[in-house]
């Protein structure tokens, strides 16, 4: 980060963290929890049943500014390579393999910018293409894009539910 976005990020202190996926649907730890808490063939199957249509951006929004919040992050493709937005790196992601069919992200970021909250998208991924594909589409999209882990040249993220990327190696942004 720079120094003005580290202090700008140490003087708000308080934001909204979104942490969310089909294994929301399980109520069980989101990153790696599969095998452990949820059976991996359950695990793999879950986004058939991932259908939020109570799915409110602007509602979450005035929810955090409501609660002192200064910025919200959301963790847009996590470790195990599912998408809460319409990626062209795989079709594994919201708006091509759940019943709910749509991008969660840009009404997210559209909220945002409303209401004058600054947003942040994180993503956990260790595919090169993908990572500069999030960048991309964040930028577009006008949410702030942070790459959480190390790019891992060597390995590739999951070409199926069933794959598992390797684990990530935090930075400090």
């Amino acid at each position: 980060a720079s120094p003005q976005g580290l202090t700008w990020f140490q003087d708000a202190r308080f934001g909204m963290f979104i942490h969310w996926g089909p294994v929301s649907l399980k109520g069980t730890e989101i990153g790696w929890s599969r095998g452990a808490q949820v059976p991996a063939a359950e695990y793999d199957q879950l986004y058939q049943q991932f259908n939020p249509t109570n799915f409110n951006a602007g509602q979450w929004v005035k929810i955090a500014k409501a609660a002192g919040m200064k910025y919200i992050v959301i963790t847009s493709k996590h470790h195990d390579g599912f998408a809460l937005f319409d990626s062209q790196a795989s079709d594994w992601n919201v708006a091509k393999a759940t019943p709910y069919g749509k991008d969660l992200l840009q009404p997210l970021a559209e909220a945002c910018r409303k209401d004058g909250m600054p947003a942040v998208a994180l993503t956990d991924t260790g595919n090169l293409f993908a990572a500069m594909e999030f960048s991309t589409y964040m930028a577009k999209a006008g949410v702030q894009p942070i790459i959480g882990c190390q790019l891992d040249l060597a390995h590739a993220a999951p070409a199926h539910p069933g794959d598992r990327p390797p684990a990530p190696r935090p930075v400090v942004l």
